[in-house]
């Protein structure tokens, strides 16, 4: 387990009622003081692992399966300083193990290669989709992670992951539904700040059977509180992007006389405050869903991000400059203070350029340049590739002053 201690970890806390320490750090008795933050953990009462042998090199090449990745670096880092590129990329290829052929096809290009390619060697292996691929469909799966999501004994931050999983789902009108009956049975949502902003968004994300249900209690609710803010935001959203509820829910508001159905159908009939939506380019629609899985939880889905903690991405003009800047943001992140259509920020953006490819920064560009009324050219992946190898340098976020003197 690894403490990033970046802004999803509690530092630079964005939220006005968190009490802050030393460094912008977020004050809290739940933080872990007495230990390092990069560590294993064990159940209790388990002995130590033992220490692996590696004086030889068939016991490194052994090593190479330890399931400590400390020991099979080592064994990695041994093998390069004992055999020629030639010998381990034959080793590689000979192996049966996707896990061995990953660290010998990394010892064969020993410190040659950057983090990124190493992330699509083992693509290329196979070493996540081979090992993990049937398990991994299965862990992020809506009805596992409803179902995490819904045990109010869990640790508020799993299920917050657990919500966020929701977020990145197809839409679907019966986890709406789901997600509304937990939100008014399961009191414990709203007193965690981040699990409570992580379902708010999952709604937004499903909002056909959230309202569908809403509207077929067939009686007059006032909405307060945290059911208030979900409500209101997902009107928000149907207001800017109305296709996104079926012609049956909007019948149906139609249909029906409370409150809530009248301000559905004048949302859903409401006409969008950007340009009509073009369609989007392949690497757009590849683009979304990097956005989902990376991107949503600060910027959030219509790209409006957060008042005065994440800036707007919808008519950004830093976004739709210049592609060199965003790239560049992308890459190494951003740290405040700046301002936005006169709105002040003071958090921090981490940068991706480990996570992320060079094709895939090219497509979360293209996505928002092109989503949410924003209409710029599409970026290229040798463009990426390029501002990579200039800034490869770089260890900390922009800032923008920085940004602004290279314009």
């Amino acid at each position: 387990m690894a403490d990033w201690y970046n802004p999803i970890c509690n530092h630079n806390p964005y939220r006005g009622h968190f009490r802050k320490g030393p460094g912008n750090a977020l004050r809290s008795d739940d933080r872990d003081r007495e230990h390092g933050r990069i560590y294993s953990i064990y159940p209790r009462g388990t002995q130590d692992e033992p220490y692996p042998a590696l004086q030889t090199g068939p016991e490194a090449l052994a090593a190479l399966d330890h399931p400590n990745l400390f020991w099979r670096l080592t064994a990695q880092r041994l093998l390069a300083q004992s055999l020629d590129s030639k010998t381990l990329a034959a080793k590689s290829e000979q192996s049966p193990n996707p896990r061995a052929r990953f660290h010998l096809a990394l010892a064969a290009h020993h410190r040659r290669l950057d983090a990124v390619q190493a992330a699509a060697m083992a693509r290329r292996i196979e070493l996540d989709e081979g090992r993990l691929g049937r398990n991994q469909a299965v862990i992020h799966s809506p009805a596992v992670n409803l179902k995490r999501l819904q045990d109010a004994g869990r640790d508020p931050l799993d299920r917050k992951a657990a919500a966020l999983r929701l977020v990145e789902a197809p839409p679907s009108a019966r986890l709406g539904e789901d997600l509304l009956h937990l939100v008014v049975t399961d009191s414990t949502i709203a007193g965690s700040n981040h699990l409570a902003d992580a379902v708010r968004l999952a709604v937004i994300r499903h909002p056909e059977g959230f309202f569908r249900a809403l509207l077929e209690e067939k009686a007059e609710h006032k909405f307060e509180g945290f059911l208030g803010k979900i409500v209101q935001d997902a009107l928000a959203r149907i207001r800017r992007t109305p296709e996104i509820i079926s012609k049956g829910l909007r019948v149906f508001a139609h249909q029906s006389n409370s409150s809530l159905a009248r301000q559905l159908a004048e949302a859903a009939e409401a006409s969008p405050p950007t340009t009509p939506k073009t369609t989007l380019s392949p690497g757009a629609r590849r683009g979304e869903q990097v956005y989902l899985a990376c991107c949503v939880a600060c910027h959030q889905p219509e790209g409006q991000g957060l008042p005065k903690v994440f800036p707007p991405l919808a008519g950004s003009k830093r976004l739709l400059g210049p592609t060199e800047v965003p790239i560049r943001i992308v890459l190494k992140g951003l740290q405040g203070p700046l301002r936005v259509n006169g709105e002040q920020y003071d958090s921090m953006m981490p940068g991706h350029e480990a996570l992320l490819t060079d094709q895939q920064v090219a497509d979360v560009l293209n996505y928002t340049r092109a989503s949410w009324g924003n209409r710029a050219g599409e970026v290229s992946e040798e463009s990426v590739r390029a501002v990579r190898a200039s800034v490869a340098r770089r260890t900390s976020p922009w800032t923008e002053p920085e940004l602004r003197s290279r314009k």
